[in-house]
């Protein structure tokens, strides 16, 4: 396994997703899973312009989220637009563990990313999800199939015990989708999200989209 990028950046996200990030960021590059430590996932990043509220990343003392390593060649403009509502902060190489996925690589992978530059989206503004500005499940469908594909149901359930904020405000838009970057999943696949978010939000409730 050898790692030939200078830039990297942990999506934890709708990054996650391949589809959603090949076909609007440009990113054709595996994803590889890992633990980012001290910082919180959260439904907390407002996006004024498209109306929603989207997962964000916060510094917290102890916490700890799941995401994935995905090069890239450069921060790129797709990039930048895209995480407008973030600010792109710089890791080390101390923040984030592949032991958990990944225990016979961990060591020579962390040893390659010394000298690159890896990269957080971290969150600019903290504001709870509302009915102005709800989560909406295209969002959530992304970010889960993602989940799926890097690491299976059980980094999917990670990702929903790791992040707060479960109980605002939340829209089934799955018919007409207000994610712009929604990725492409079938009934099958949306079936089997719906079955892991209910095994662990047993109380979901949703407004009408």
């Amino acid at each position: 396994m050898k790692l030939i990028h200078q830039d990297y950046i942990v999506g934890y996200g709708s990054l996650l997703s391949h589809d959603s990030r090949l076909n609007h960021s440009q990113i054709n590059e595996k994803a590889y899973p890992l633990e980012l430590r001290g910082w919180q996932r959260s439904w907390v990043t407002r996006s004024l312009e498209e109306k929603q509220t989207y997962v964000g990343a916060t510094r917290q003392l102890g916490a700890m989220m799941n995401g994935a390593l995905i090069p890239t060649q450069e921060i790129t403009l797709e990039l930048e637009e895209r995480e407008s509502d973030y600010r792109f902060t710089r890791l080390t190489v101390d923040d984030f563990s592949f032991e958990a996925y990944l225990p016979e690589a961990e060591s020579l992978l962390k040893e390659q990313l010394v000298s690159s530059n890896i990269w957080v989206c971290e969150t600019l503004m903290v504001n709870n999800a509302d009915d102005n500005y709800p989560v909406n499940q295209s969002y959530v469908d992304t970010c889960l199939i993602g989940c799926l594909e890097v690491g299976g149901s059980a980094f999917a359930m990670q990702f929903i015990k790791q992040t707060l904020g479960w109980d605002n405000a939340w829209v089934n838009d799955r018919i007409a989708k207000r994610y712009p970057r929604y990725a492409r999943i079938s009934e099958v696949d949306q079936a089997r999200i719906d079955s892991e978010l209910d095994s662990i939000l047993h109380h979901r409730s949703e407004l009408a989209a």
